[in-house]
């Protein structure tokens, strides 16, 4: 756990914050070519990889890190690894879901380039209405000892049971999120991202490495195949009415950004400002968060994107989903 300087986890009054109950990961597509965790793992955490990053590794004493932090703080989950990778068992999913539903003071981001996996786990595996990790709230013995100990000391079983989060489905803390590089990758994890239960759903268009076109994603997809509606806690289906259908886009933020590192590939600034242009026409929350080393490189400047006070004035936007907006 450690604050991070991730820019779209800070905002809002909240503390920009990682936790990671699973570590190691290996690669499905080009975004993870030049993989920032990978890098990390490999240099600087090496110690901490001893069989190296596409090791897959769970670690249920980190479950109860949120528990303790007091201050509200916008929490990405995994950031160095995926939580719905092949490797990582759906019971220790609910371990981690049911934290998070317990430390509803925070804002958890789960970001997955295995969408497939997350909406198999919340529409095969789980029972829409009751999520599996409320099961785990309800049975002591699925939690590991020294998380059942702390447990103890924040609220006890009933208070679990009985807490604002039961029966708020999905959790309004917890946002959904998919990592798409090119249209081929978006026209894959976005659909199925629209299908998964989520009060909050973003797509990170990082590293940007092809134009994307999101119109068709930005508003209710009535052609679609149904997808949950976070309001009434139903699902809308194809061509179907639906009360909540005009006010609520299925997307609620992009974060676009191009790559960092010795060999990051070139970022187009038209490619964000084509994202920008999409986003303000559907209502949708928009995040510059980089322009990338290649950029940074040919404009004079160092690191992920040159100084943001450098970049083109139309880029400098920050929203999230709620409506803030730092410029």
């Amino acid at each position: 756990m450690a604050r991070t300087k991730i820019e779209w986890t800070h905002g809002e009054g909240y503390i920009g914050e990682t936790w990671n109950p699973v570590t190691g990961c290996t690669q499905v597509s080009p975004g993870c070519a030049h993989c920032y965790a990978k890098t990390l793992a490999e240099g600087r955490f090496a110690h901490q990889y001893p069989e190296g990053f596409g090791k897959v590794t769970l670690h249920p004493e980190r479950l109860a890190a949120p528990l303790s932090w007091r201050k509200p703080r916008m929490v990405f989950a995994n950031s160095m690894s995926d939580l719905f990778h092949e490797d990582v068992p759906f019971q220790f999913i609910d371990r981690v879901f049911a934290v998070m539903a317990i430390a509803h003071q925070h804002r958890f981001q789960v970001l997955t380039k295995r969408p497939d996996r997350m909406l198999q786990y919340f529409c095969d595996y789980g029972e829409i209405g009751k999520p599996t990790y409320l099961r785990v709230a309800e049975a002591e013995l699925e939690w590991p000892k020294d998380l059942i100990a702390t447990l103890r000391h924040v609220l006890t079983l009933d208070e679990i049971e009985s807490g604002d989060f039961v029966g708020r489905w999905p959790l309004p803390n917890v946002w959904l999120g998919v990592s798409v590089e090119n249209q081929h990758w978006a026209d894959i994890r976005i659909p199925l991202l629209l299908q998964t239960p989520a009060a909050v759903r973003f797509v990170s268009y990082e590293p940007a490495l092809k134009a994307v076109d999101f119109r068709h994603w930005l508003l209710p997809q009535v052609d679609a195949d149904p997808y949950f509606c976070a309001d009434c806690g139903g699902f809308i289906e194809p061509h179907g009415g639906h009360d909540c259908y005009d006010a609520h886009p299925a997307i609620n933020q992009i974060i676009v950004g191009g790559e960092s590192g010795p060999k990051a590939r070139p970022f187009d600034p038209a490619w964000a400002r084509q994202t920008i242009a999409q986003c303000r026409a559907a209502g949708v929350a928009v995040f510059c968060k980089q322009m990338g080393s290649v950029w940074a490189r040919e404009h004079g400047g160092k690191g992920k994107g040159g100084d943001m006070a450098e970049w083109p004035a139309d880029l400098r936007v920050r929203e999230y989903p709620n409506g803030v907006v730092e410029r």
